[in-house]
């Protein structure tokens, strides 16, 4: 009788314990990624070991995760893998972390000059990332549901690759396919647009931002511009002209890659200040190779302007340039001379004599390249139809005298 009871007494406290979910083993997922170790227990994945995650987007403990725990020995987290937590509402970072930490719910480097992510599903519309972050994270914002307003540091320098990507923000933000988020541009999504003034007040240009905008031809960048991410204008193989100004200090890796058609650069600075810039000398050639105009100015309303006078004459392939300076000031401006034939009446060949009744029509060639173009010749008017007889006469007439 007693073993009975006491056989009862333990099935009754499995049964009530499992109920209670103390043992919610089908609950509870463990793994690896790289050198760290992962646990998932319903929503609440834990991210631990003691190392990184290695560079990988595969997010192996699927997309549900609400809530992420970053244990102390964790030094690295690929910030691809951000892309797959669509439902995080808080990132935690355990204390003793040499390499993270967490401020409300979001994700930063220890010294907090990295802001790494900031949760999809984080409550609250607006956001000011703290002062102190000079760099914003590729994914960063990566598929924000909530926030409307981001307020960015000015002493930002730089944002990196898809930051805002499939966000409100990014959603919001966009300006005739140009896409800002606060003082930042972070995307061009209007291929055909041959014309672009970046806003005043941009800071930064975010990687990426006018990758393969192919029908760009002309760009003025505003004062107070600092960084040019990496791969900016990469692509950009129809791109001619740009304004830089004198603020610019950073031109990433790549940032003009196959940018073939860059012809002139415009710069406010002297060549001196160029030589100050860091341009990551990795896929920048074209910018490199093109001319560059120094102490050009491109906002003429202060200037009181002389005459124009040609530096570069235009040929057929290739812009030539003209040049006016400010009479106060010495300050230089540049316009450009698109590429132009020069037709010869020297080199014409008349196919079809003028008269009185018709027009004529001579073939005219280029100096440079030799193309052909054909011209019409007026009619002669009734003067010159009777004058061109007379003169004829007379001139007979004086040979015979």
């Amino acid at each position: 009788m007693k073993k009975s009871i006491a056989i009862m007494l333990v099935l009754c406290t499995l049964l009530a314990v499992l109920s209670l979910g103390v043992l919610p083993i089908s609950a509870i997922q463990i793994g690896s990624i790289g050198n760290c170790t992962w646990t998932l227990e319903g929503t609440v994945l834990t991210i631990g070991g003691n190392g990184g995650t290695g560079s990988t987007s595969n997010a192996p403990w699927g997309q549900s995760v609400t809530r992420l725990i970053i244990k102390p020995g964790v030094t690295a987290i690929s910030e691809s893998l951000f892309q797959s937590f669509p439902r995080l509402t808080e990132i935690v970072v355990e204390k003793g972390s040499q390499h993270f930490k967490a401020v409300d719910g979001v994700l930063f480097d220890k010294n907090m000059t990295k802001l790494i992510h900031y949760p999809a599903q984080k409550g609250g519309r607006s956001y000011t990332v703290p002062s102190t972050v000079k760099t914003l994270g590729n994914e960063a914002f990566y598929g924000n549901a909530r926030l409307v307003d981001i307020s960015l540091p000015q002493e930002l320098e730089r944002v990196g690759l898809n930051t805002f990507y499939g966000s409100v923000c990014f959603a919001l933000g966009s300006q005739n396919g140009v896409v800002y988020v606060d003082n930042c541009l972070v995307k061009v999504t209007n291929q055909k647009l041959k014309e672009l003034k970046v806003r005043e007040g941009t800071k930064v240009i975010a990687d990426g931002a006018l990758a393969a905008a192919w029908g760009l031809e002309d760009v003025i960048l505003p004062e107070g511009l600092r960084t040019i991410g990496d791969n900016a204008f990469s692509w950009c193989n129809n791109l001619m002209y740009i304004s830089f100004p004198y603020s610019v200090n950073y031109i990433g890796n790549s940032a003009f890659y196959d940018c073939t058609s860059l012809e002139l650069i415009f710069y406010r600075g002297s060549q001196s200040d160029e030589a100050d810039m860091y341009v990551d000398a990795n896929g920048n050639i074209d910018l490199l190779s093109a001319e560059w105009i120094y102490n050009a100015c491109y906002e003429s309303d202060d200037h009181t302007w002389g005459d124009y006078y040609v530096t570069k004459e235009a040929t057929c392939k290739k812009s030539g340039m003209t040049e006016h300076a400010c009479e106060i000031c010495h300050t230089r401006e540049a316009e450009v001379i698109p590429p132009r034939h020069k037709f010869s009446n020297d080199l014409a060949v008349v196919t079809k004599t003028p008269s009185l009744v018709r027009s004529g029509e001579r073939i005219c060639l280029c100096e440079g390249c030799g193309m052909q173009k054909t011209e019409t010749i007026d009619r002669l008017t009734l003067d010159e139809e009777v004058r061109m007889p007379l003169a004829i006469v007379a001139f007979i007439l004086l040979v015979m005298s």
